[in-house]
């Protein structure tokens, strides 16, 4: 294989470029990649990552040497540059492809950790015994609708693994059916969407939820038992340190 000559404007053509397409040709041929190459490869990983990706161009270009299709046993350098540039192509595809995908996991990771946390209530509410080993009880509240039967409980606990706080909230007097929202409010005014659920028939005061949120417990200002059809607030419930 000859040395590349240099350019017309005075300057040395890539070495890169011509070894590549000789790989290039080898490949298509069948025929063992030349030994300057080969030596080329070894010190340059750009290129002998470019001959690895070339490897599957036989496969792309469905070579499998059948004898009853009659076919020229050397493709033109045409035929050559068109798969290329057909490479290149899929290559910027695959490229947006996972920009787009990179930014809907960009997306998904913006939602709270701790927000919509289905889980039915299921739970019995024992008075202000809620501490479980390794929680401890930092701030707790109640408030009742005096217009309405509706009322609820609040215990926020220190999680015993340091992770956020254990949201305790056992409601009562809510309409069989109603699709409720429980949501957190913190000291800075922020509103967290803590969990979510279709209040059961038979249900009635001693059902409790206990859910982790990602809000210090110390940070917890108001707890509120939000209407999830129309919006509306049924019932705030200040919490205060204990």
């Amino acid at each position: 294989m000859s040395t590349p000559t240099p350019a017309a404007g005075g300057t040395s053509a890539n070495p890169c470029t011509a070894l590549r397409e000789d790989a290039a040709v080898a490949l298509l041929r069948g025929e063992p990649v030349p030994d300057a190459v080969r030596e080329h490869q070894e010190l340059c990983p750009t290129c002998r990552d470019e001959f690895d990706r070339l490897a599957v161009l036989p496969a792309l270009l469905d070579v499998t040497r059948d004898e009853s299709v009659p076919h020229a046993e050397v493709p033109d350098e045409a035929l050559l540059r068109r798969t290329l540039e057909e490479m290149r192509h899929r290559r910027q595809h695959r490229r947006r492809l996972t920009l787009l995908v990179a930014a809907a996991a960009a997306l998904l990771l913006a939602v709270p950790a701790g927000a919509l946390v289905v889980r039915e209530l299921t739970e019995t509410y024992e008075s202000t015994d809620v501490v479980t080993p390794g929680d401890v009880l930092v701030a707790e509240g109640t408030a009742q609708d005096t217009a309405s039967p509706v009322g609820a409980d609040v215990h926020v606990l220190a999680h015993g693994e340091g992770r956020g706080s254990i949201l305790v909230v056992a409601p009562w007097g809510l309409a069989s059916g109603t699709t409720c929202r429980i949501e957190l409010v913190d000291s800075g005014g922020w509103t967290h969407p803590v969990q979510t659920w279709v209040v059961p028939a038979g249900y009635k005061r001693g059902w409790k939820a206990r859910v982790p949120v990602t809000v210090a417990p110390k940070e917890v200002a108001d707890v509120k038992l939000v209407d999830d059809a129309t919006g509306a607030v049924l019932l705030t419930v200040p919490v205060r340190s204990v």
